[in-house]
């Protein structure tokens, strides 16, 4: 768009146009990422997992071992979009527990304020459609 001053020459304002339509693109495919999120349920499960997790262990005793299926939103993960072999869905790192049920690393992770140490093992067991996923929470007396 060209707009002329009072000498008749033309000035460029297209500028400010191709930055806002750039501008209103990324908080376009921002939104629809976060809306395919959302509506996938991924966030949601990853925030009640993590949030459940986090409970468990701050209300554990030493010497106890915890035992959390996973099954139902690893076979979630598999069918929209996590390759899962290899992977792991929850782990824990610096005081924080983080479930992840995205590709491309993203997480969810919330604190825990328990003391002790605890070692997590991922077990799989059974074949085919009858496989099972849990995590094997170990909670230890701090040395």
């Amino acid at each position: 768009m060209k707009i002329c001053n009072k000498r008749g020459a033309s000035e460029d304002v297209a500028w400010p146009e191709i930055i806002f339509i750039v501008l209103l693109l990324i908080f376009m495919f921002t939104l629809m990422v976060f809306v395919r999120n959302t509506v996938s349920g991924n966030l949601l499960q990853e925030e009640i997992y993590a949030k459940k997790i986090a409970l468990i262990l701050d209300g554990a005793k030493p010497d106890s071992i915890i035992e959390l299926d996973v099954t139902d939103i690893t076979r979630k993960a598999k069918e929209k979009e996590k390759d899962i072999v290899g992977s792991d869905i929850v782990y824990l790192k610096d005081g924080k527990v983080f479930v992840s049920l995205r590709s491309q690393g993203k997480s969810y992770s919330i604190a825990y304020f328990s003391d002790y140490k605890i070692n997590v093992k991922k077990n799989v067991y059974g074949v085919g459609d009858k496989t099972r996923y849990s995590y094997i929470f170990e909670v230890k007396e701090n040395e």
